[in-house]
């Protein structure tokens, strides 16, 4: 069962990191060809800023849930090191279930937000409940990283903040 969710969180991580990278990199290509495309007249690419706009909702999105997974977004947690192993594994519970509820919000108001969307794009047509999308499955990546970590914090009880240690970077 471990290795299993070993193996899940590896693809996960290699599937966040690479469509973080083509987003970001099909942005930079859009933009670069909407530039070419103003600075030549004949050559006009209509509608490309609506590809910059998504790819770049997707990366934002799931580059919070990238970081969420690293124990990467801003935190003080300077209190949590001061106190001994007891009251700091207890602030560390309320704090994921915190973060968990964060992201179950996510999940329900995003899910909310990007279905009553019946907006479409002005060039291509396409509904922006794709858009939007991003939003609850970003959630549910957090959420399940906030169950992981909890189950971790539960299984080992006191183990101290060695015990979080940044999971190795896969590429």
């Amino acid at each position: 069962m471990q290795q299993t969710l070993l193996a899940l969180d590896t693809m996960t991580n290699r599937l966040l990191r690479w469509s973080l990278i083509g987003c970001i990199g099909g942005c930079l290509a859009f933009l670069a060809i909407g530039v070419v495309g103003r600075t030549f007249a004949p050559f006009n690419l209509s509608g490309y800023h609506e590809f910059v706009e998504i790819l770049f909702t997707w990366a934002t999105f799931l580059g919070a849930a990238l970081l969420w997974r690293e124990r990467e977004l801003l935190r003080v947690d300077f209190v949590v090191q001061m106190l001994p192993a007891p009251p700091a594994w207890c602030l560390r519970i309320v704090i994921e279930l915190g973060m968990l509820t964060f992201a179950a919000l996510i999940i329900y108001y995003g899910w909310d937000f990007a279905t009553g969307i019946v907006e479409y794009t002005p060039f291509l047509q396409a509904n922006k409940v794709y858009w939007y999308l991003s939003i609850p499955v970003s959630g549910a990546i957090m959420a399940a990283y906030s169950l992981a970590t909890l189950y971790g914090l539960l299984r080992h009880p006191f183990a101290g903040p060695r015990a979080e240690a940044k999971q190795q970077e896969i590429i």
